[in-house]
């Protein structure tokens, strides 16, 4: 890692950080080595902080150096990756607001393959919705898909537990630090299973999950990948933002039809209307992003 990616992992770990602020500096000092010299004055007048915020932020890049997050991170096992570095993902480059560091845990080799797909859909997974995820995964992984997704309730954690039980590989996108995980009872699975597969948040590790981190994750899932496919979702499931999410990246978008009479295929049943991809068979998915893989084939992070 550069001395300049140190310097933004530093920066993105402290308490008084937000994304709109990392923004700003990156803007003002494109090195990141002025702020590091600046007085909490200097700090205020620079990016418009408040006498209140600058003093804090002032004291978070005093209190610790950049050699211990250096240090801090790999006692966790977490490595960090920013958007300074040849291993970030171009694909999550490529979006309107992309994370300035993902700090990842976990086998590192899945984050390098570009050949990535969103599974994403409601958090109450029916009988139905179960059976088109076991119909899917198997197809997807033996073509060579990683599935990503937000190891929330549902969907999510199926998507995870059953690329796992196929011998595929799957990123989970958290909305939190890998310090709380959430929800709780995914725990154990993320202790076990997880440790072959990888982590990865925007956040650091002590950040705690507040409801507004969970919409904001989901630009990183669809972002990752070539495409997003939504299983099952209610008209106003949360999923049906990681679909929005999608289109405004120019990424594709697959829906599984269901029964007018089930609300939980509402949302998707209403994507298909809006233009999303009707799926019955992973072929669907595969045949429409070959494009995608061919350019992935000549164009290797190795």
């Amino acid at each position: 890692m550069s001395s300049r990616a140190k310097r933004l992992t530093h920066l993105a770990s402290l308490p008084s950080m937000s994304r709109a602020l990392l923004k700003k500096i990156l803007h003002f000092d494109e090195t990141l080595t002025v702020i590091f010299k600046q007085s909490h004055v200097q700090l205020s007048e620079t990016y418009g902080l408040s006498t209140k915020k600058a003093r804090h932020l002032y004291e978070h890049l005093r209190r610790v150096s950049t050699d211990f997050w250096s240090e801090y991170y790999e006692k966790k096992q977490i490595v960090p990756v920013t958007i300074f570095d040849k291993g970030y993902p171009n694909l999550l480059k490529e979006i309107y607001d992309p994370p300035f560091v993902l700090f990842c845990r976990g086998r590192m080799n899945t984050l390098y393959s570009e050949k990535r797909l969103a599974i994403v859909g409601t958090r109450k997974t029916s009988t139905t919705g179960l059976k088109s995820l076991e119909l899917l995964i198997p197809p997807l992984l033996q073509d060579g898909w990683v599935i990503v997704s937000g190891f929330a309730a549902g969907v999510d954690i199926h998507a995870h537990q059953l690329t796992v039980k196929n011998g595929g590989q799957t990123i989970a996108v958290l909305a939190h630090g890998h310090d709380n995980l959430y929800p709780a009872a995914h725990r154990p699975f993320a202790e076990h299973e997880m440790v072959s597969q990888l982590m990865i948040s925007e956040y650091p590790p002590y950040v705690k999950p507040r409801p507004w981190q969970f919409p904001e994750r989901n630009r990183i899932i669809s972002g990752l990948c070539a495409g997003t496919v939504v299983i099952e979702a209610k008209e106003k499931s949360g999923s049906l933002i990681t679909a929005d999410q999608a289109l405004e990246q120019g990424r594709d978008v697959f829906a599984v039809p269901g029964a007018i009479t089930n609300q939980k295929a509402a949302g998707t049943n209403q994507l298909i209307q809006q233009g999303a991809k009707l799926i019955q068979r992973a072929d669907d998915i595969i045949e429409e992003l070959c494009g995608f893989q061919q350019s992935c084939d000549s164009d290797k992070f190795f």
